[in-house]
């Protein structure tokens, strides 16, 4: 008689989770600075994704 251990979950029981970041970094011309406030500009941003478990029909 084989026994199973005992699991929480299965891989394939867990909803899909990821983490990502991104980061830009960019300058304007010297004609643009009057117009944006500045040459040197960044932007940043952080997420994450979340995806459902396929459905069981």
């Amino acid at each position: 008689m084989s026994t199973q251990p005992n699991v929480l979950a299965k891989a394939t029981d867990l909803p899909n989770v990821g983490l990502g970041a991104q980061a830009t970094f960019y300058r304007n011309p010297n004609s643009l600075i009057p117009y944006y406030g500045g040459a040197n500009h960044q932007g940043w941003q952080i997420f994450m994704r979340f995806r459902p478990l396929p459905m069981n029909h």
